[in-house]
């Protein structure tokens, strides 16, 4: 497990249960964190450093292991003042709102910064990335270090203004690199942001589909799992309402398990589809959700054998309930509400999980002329309930899909154009002469630089003999290389790797006085 970074200036945008999970936690390890909100949510912000300050600046995360403060320096709606001086940027949104997060971050990012989304919705947080950071430092301007993991590092939720409950960790999370990044950026993410999260082993998912809008990233979990459970509980309701918020996870429906394995059955036909329309093979890490979450929460489940089992004896998921609101007055009530609750179809468990994960799997699948029974099923019940439109006819057709992460609104009709969408230039589509090289042509070409940058760390002395193992790590020019690790993240990502290798005692002296990936590195150790 990577060791724990310290000192890093963290900029931490959101205000939600992974936004105010992730300022704490970060602060209680000795970052400077400050979290930021969008322009438009000025008065919010000050209310939330108003309960700060009255909490004494800290925010409280309690979870199984113990609990951790961390004292946030400070909260802001002005992206200006914190940015430009931020080693990484932490976005923990929802989908819909990451644009407009990332417009108002562009005109102060840079290369020698690290973006992170945590919960990302795949390659069209990365297009939406590259546009803005276009149109507010102009065509060709460098773009930061893209990260984006698949889901949240933690299974959590705001008790109120500055305290999160956390009711386990994730131990395994997958997340994606920019499109085309370098062997040794791609080499290096995971033990940086595995130090940035401890706990939490972050594994990079390397696939020709991640490219094609997030297949299989993301595909596999939230926008499967939170609308199966939503269409599972809710899709035969009456319409009375409950008494209070049933339990989300612990009290799912077999309507809801049998939800989850269609939705993921007819993401693996897609997957297979596009394997074969692309000439490549099916990726070996594709699994269903219930193998998925068994593996992320590994000794926190009683009994994964089955979809509904998992779900129901999860600890982690203990206490989570549905989103609900006040159920509405009747035609005629005086009364502010009628009294009870009724399911909030507002939320982002549709409201993100839809657009950024159902719609774009529909929107590939309808390129490809793969059939989708239960995506189907899902979307049109569930955009009754949202009133939005995507689906018309069978066909995603409807007013709302301009508003989707789906390859139909970035121009995408035929399967050439969904293979070169994600690495199109910032403001249209690629066309086959403009797609970015292959990541072994990138590494190729980094790797015949001369070294500028040099980082040897010595193992400690184990006897008269010498030392351990020596290692030295040669980094092409920044020039050359944009899009590895900026000079700051790079030594202490270097710092964490070389800090978790454990060389045998006695074992000889290793110079490695030329340009390495990673894995070279570890083979040395």
């Amino acid at each position: 497990m990577a060791a724990a970074l310290k000192g890093l200036n963290i900029v931490v945008c959101g205000s939600g249960n992974g936004a105010q999970a992730a300022a704490g936690l970060l602060a209680s390890q000795g970052h400077a964190v400050n979290v930021l909100l969008g322009a438009r949510y000025a008065a919010r912000a000050a209310d939330l450093a108003a309960a700060l300050a009255a909490a004494g600046g800290d925010i409280t995360v309690s979870s199984p292991a113990g609990e951790a403060r961390g004292r946030v320096a400070g909260v802001t709606s002005h992206a200006a003042s914190v940015t430009p001086g931020a080693d990484v940027v932490v976005v923990s949104l929802p989908g819909p709102a990451i644009p407009g997060m990332l417009a108002e971050l562009a005109p102060h990012l840079g290369p020698h910064q690290l973006v992170l989304l945590l919960m990302g919705t795949g390659p069209a947080n990365y297009m939406s990335l590259a546009d803005a950071v276009a149109a507010a430092q102009g065509p060709g301007a460098p773009l930061p270090v893209y990260a984006a993991a698949k889901t949240l590092p933690w299974a959590c939720r705001l008790v109120g203004p500055g305290r999160v409950r956390v009711g386990g960790a994730k131990t395994a999370l997958t997340f994606a690199a920019a499109p085309g990044a370098p062997a040794l950026l791609k080499a290096m993410l995971p033990p940086l942001l595995g130090s940035l999260f401890p706990g939490t082993a972050f594994e990079l998912e390397d696939s020709p589909l991640e490219g094609v809008l997030g297949i299989p990233y993301g595909l596999m979990l939230n926008p499967i799992v939170h609308p199966g459970v939503m269409y599972g509980t809710w899709a035969d309701w009456d319409g009375t309402p409950l008494p209070e918020a049933p339990l989300f996870y612990h009290a799912a429906t077999p309507t809801a398990a049998d939800a989850i394995d269609g939705l993921a059955a007819d993401a693996r036909a897609v997957v297979g589809a596009l394997c074969e329309a692309l000439g490549v093979n099916f990726p070996a890490g594709i699994t269903d959700p219930r193998s998925t979450l068994a593996g992320m929460y590994r000794g926190q489940v009683d009994d994964d054998s089955t979809t509904l089992s998992l779900l129901r004896t999860n600890a982690a998921y203990a206490g989570v309930r549905h989103p609900m609101a006040a159920s509405p007055a009747a035609p005629g009530d005086t009364a502010v509400t009628g009294g009870g609750l009724v399911p909030d179809f507002s939320s982002r468990l549709l409201t993100e999980d839809l657009p950024c994960g159902l719609v774009p799997l529909r929107g590939v699948a309808e390129i490809l002329g793969v059939a989708t029974p239960w995506v189907d099923r899902v979307i049109t019940w569930a955009q009754g309930v949202m009133g939005r439109e995507y689906l018309v006819g069978g066909k995603l057709a409807g007013h709302d899909v301009a508003s989707s992460d789906a390859p139909q609104r970035f121009g995408a009709r035929t399967v050439e154009e969904l293979a070169l969408t994600a690495a199109r230039p910032a403001g249209g589509l690629a066309t086959a002469a403009e797609a970015a090289p292959a990541p072994a042509e990138l590494a190729s070409e980094f790797w015949e630089e001369p070294i500028s940058q040099t980082l040897s760390v010595r193992a400690p002395s184990v006897g008269a003999e010498g030392f351990g193992t020596a290692f030295a790590l040669d980094m092409p020019s920044a020039e050359r290389a944009p899009h590895l690790l900026p000079g700051r993240l790079l030594n202490k990502a270097c710092s964490v790797i070389v800090a978790s290798a454990k060389p045998p005692l006695g074992a000889p002296v290793r110079r490695l006085n030329r340009s390495v990936t990673l894995p070279t590195l570890a083979a040395a150790m």
